[in-house]
């Protein structure tokens, strides 16, 4: 589980929380602030590029409809790469539950 109080800092000032029922992305910029809030009960599943030091990855998460529907896409940097890994693990592993 990725602690709610933690965070993970993406690219251009987005933080996302996974408290193991609901992703929260708060994505920051001059205009303020705006929050998604997606019930983990909603993601059918995740999508997912690895960063590079020369390619920005992201994760993505994709709710059920009609269409694939990308609920929440946050891109990363390669310095945070492994605390995005562990966030797709736990969303992962919180879809098999």
């Amino acid at each position: 589980m990725i602690e709610a109080t933690n965070g993970i800092f993406g690219h251009d000032k987005t933080v996302v929380t996974f408290d193991g029922r609901t992703i929260s992305i708060d994505r920051g910029s001059f205009l303020g602030h705006r929050e998604e809030r997606i019930p983990v009960s909603k993601v059918t599943m995740t999508g997912w590029r690895k960063s590079t030091m020369r390619k920005l990855g992201y994760i993505e998460f994709i709710t059920a409809g009609a269409n694939r529907k990308v609920s929440g896409k946050v891109s990363f940097t390669d310095k945070p790469l492994a605390e995005f890994e562990r966030l797709r693990d736990a969303v992962e592993a919180a879809l098999g539950a």
